[in-house]
């Protein structure tokens, strides 16, 4: 097996840090935090630390807050297939290469589950043949 393309994806909205810093202050949440946990989320959120913004997968960032373990699985359900499908047709036109082609789809999450994995959702959006391998690399943290 050979890498041949890679491929990548954000979601489609993005946020800036000050605008992560000021949803955070008016969250429910954040009055429960200890006064240590604040000023390192101010640190993370408002310092000179090379991130100006992030992609994340809400319409809007007060839905960040939600974090019970349904909401968590129906977002990472919707938004994960169609951000990895979209890395994926990114992969393959930097391959040259079309999805008769490929033989295997591996995708490293540490985000969600799905069952069956997110390769099988994915290789069904982007069309794979029936007999690709389908391997899903889950809980490894941030993949990197």
């Amino acid at each position: 097996m050979f890498v041949i393309g890679v491929g990548s994806a954000t979601p489609r909205n993005r946020f800036t840090q000050a605008q992560c810093w000021e949803a955070l202050l008016v969250s429910p949440l954040f009055a429960n935090l200890s006064g240590r946990s604040k000023a390192i989320l101010k640190k993370v959120l408002l310092s000179d630390n090379g991130i100006d913004t992030r992609y994340l997968a809400f319409d809007r960032l007060d839905e960040a807050f939600s974090i019970d373990p349904d909401t968590l699985h129906r977002r990472f359900a919707k938004h994960a297939p169609v951000v990895a499908a979209e890395a994926g047709r990114r992969a393959l036109n930097d391959a040259g290469k079309s999805t008769e082609d490929i033989d295997a789809l591996l995708i490293s999450t540490c985000t969600g589950y799905l069952c069956p994995g997110l390769t099988s959702y994915v290789s069904e959006i982007l069309g794979l043949r029936s007999d690709a391998i389908c391997l899903d690399l889950v809980g490894q943290g941030c993949a990197r």
